[in-house]
C-alpha cells in the first residue's frame, strides 16, 4: 500500500507555499499599518502635550516664555520618541493686561515608515493647539 493514499497528485508540498503567500499578503501589510499608526499616535500625543505645556509657560511668563516653551515642546517630542522637528507658533494677545490670552500651535509631519525620502516621502501632518488666559501681569518688571 502506498503511504500517501489520501492526497491528490497535484497537492504535494503546496501548504508551505500557500502559507508563505498568505503571510506576505496579509500579515506584512497589517504589521506595516500598525507601525505607521503607532508613529502617528506618538506624534499626536507629543504635539498635544507640547502645546499644552508651552501655553502654560507662555501664560505664566509672557515676556520671556517663548524660548522655554520651545524647549518644552522639544522635551515632549523626545519623551514620546518623535523624531520630527516641531514647528511652534506662539502668540499672546493682550499679555500686558489682565484679560490677555496666550495661544500655541505645535505641528509636525510624520513620515511613513520604510518610504525613502528620495521618493518624495509623503507624510501625515499632525497639529495641536492650546489656549490659556494670562495668569499674572507684572507691569513694574
Amino acid at each position: 500500500m502506498r503511504a500517501d493514499r489520501g492526497r491528490a497528485d497535484g497537492e504535494r508540498g503546496d501548504a508551505v507555499v500557500e502559507f508563505i503567500g498568505f503571510f506576505a499578503v496579509l500579515v506584512v501589510p497589517v504589521v506595516y499599518i500598525i507601525v505607521a499608526a503607532s508613529w502617528v499616535q506618538a506624534a499626536v500625543f507629543a504635539t498635544d502635550a507640547g502645546a499644552r505645556e508651552a501655553v502654560r509657560i507662555i501664560a505664566s511668563h509672557p515676556d520671556d516664555g517663548e524660548e522655554r516653551a520651545q524647549a518644552q515642546v522639544g522635551l515632549a517630542f523626545a519623551d514620546f520618541g518623535v523624531a520630527g522637528q516641531p514647528v511652534v507658533e506662539a502668540s499672546c494677545e493682550g499679555c500686558a493686561s489682565p484679560g490677555g490670552q496666550a495661544s500655541v500651535t505645535v505641528s509636525t509631519v510624520v513620515p511613513l515608515p520604510l518610504v525613502p525620502r528620495w521618493l518624495g516621502a509623503p507624510g501625515i501632518p499632525v497639529q495641536s493647539s492650546a489656549v490659556s488666559p494670562v495668569q499674572e501681569v507684572d507691569v513694574d518688571g
